[in-house]
């Protein structure tokens, strides 16, 4: 990449992320390094520790962005969707989207080239944020089916298991989608969310009927302690 001078006063930390998410996009993670993304905004090697650290705030920073704009993007469709099985259907498209068309920007956010990710806080706002949205949208859905008794942990972890299992088996490589998919990426999105819809309801109406709460239940909004599972990423 051509060496191009894009930094002014004063906004040198927006500079250095622009820049970063462009390499991701071009070259993915495993290319991205300090020296890649001063060189890339024009600015000297030693520019990014003051507002970064290391590579691993950088890329922190990074992983926050992508996530806002992921929320913002899941914001945008929802608002034209009709109903609520539209505006979940928009949350889950919109996030296996990003994945495809992002794959680099997308395994920062989840995968493992932030090494100390569990022990910053402004990534695990981020990813709570993003689990928050699909959680809110899992419980409208089944309210809207008067299965409001079902509106459970369990079924928000299955509903965010199906649609990033897709995203990961189609994108599963930090550098794109998987060559190896035998099924068009939109059909095979489209069909898992139709599965994740029904198996919903489906569930929804066993829980209901059983009188059982499922897994653990915390209301929407509620704090969550890290997701799933101790150390699993969320979107």
């Amino acid at each position: 990449m051509a060496e191009r001078s894009t930094y002014h006063h004063g906004n040198l930390r927006e500079t250095l992320i622009s820049c970063g998410k462009q390499l991701l996009l071009e070259q993915g993670p495993l290319n991205v390094s300090l020296r890649s993304v001063t060189r890339a905004a024009g600015v000297s090697p030693g520019a990014p520790r003051h507002e970064f650290g290391d590579l691993n705030g950088l890329l922190a920073a990074i992983a926050v962005d992508g996530f806002d704009e992921l929320i913002a993007l899941r914001e945008q469709a929802v608002n034209k969707a009709k109903d609520a099985a539209g505006r979940l259907r928009a949350v889950m498209t919109v996030y296996a989207d990003f994945a495809i068309e992002k794959p680099g920007l997308f395994w920062v956010m989840i995968g493992p080239q932030i090494s100390d990710r569990h022990e910053r806080e402004e990534i695990n706002k981020a990813t709570e944020r993003s689990y928050a949205m699909l959680e809110r949208y899992v419980f409208e859905y089944l309210r809207s089916l008067e299965l409001q008794g079902a509106c459970t942990d369990e079924l928000v972890q299955c509903a965010w298991s199906a649609v990033h299992g897709v995203s990961m088996l189609f994108c599963g490589r930090p550098h794109g989608p998987n060559p190896a998919a035998s099924l068009p990426f939109n059909q095979w999105r489209d069909s898992v969310i139709d599965f994740a819809l029904a198996g919903l309801t489906a569930r929804g109406r066993e829980i209901m009927a059983s009188g059982s709460n499922g897994l653990a239940h915390k209301p929407a909004g509620a704090p969550r302690s890290g997701g799933p599972s101790k150390g699993l990423v969320l979107p």
